[in-house]
């Protein structure tokens, strides 16, 4: 690959994933899940991503449907 290819792949994969740190909210719901109605009544993503409920359970049906593109890697 070409060097400078390589590099613009770089600057966009970095820029990418700077935007989406930045679009999550204090409950790591980015716009993506507001969008689907997944951050509804406080609930919130764990580290990996896991959904919990707002009483800090496992969401097991909002897990199932999940699909967050940047989650679900």
């Amino acid at each position: 690959m070409n060097p400078s290819c390589e590099m613009i792949v770089y600057a966009i994969f970095i820029f990418s994933f700077i935007a989406h740190i930045l679009s999550r909210d204090e409950h790591y719901m980015d716009d993506y899940d507001k969008y689907q109605g997944i951050a509804d009544e406080g609930r919130t993503r764990g580290m990996f991503g896991t959904i919990y409920n707002s009483d800090g359970t496992y969401s097991f049906w909002y897990n199932l449907i999940d699909t967050n593109p940047i989650w679900t890697l």
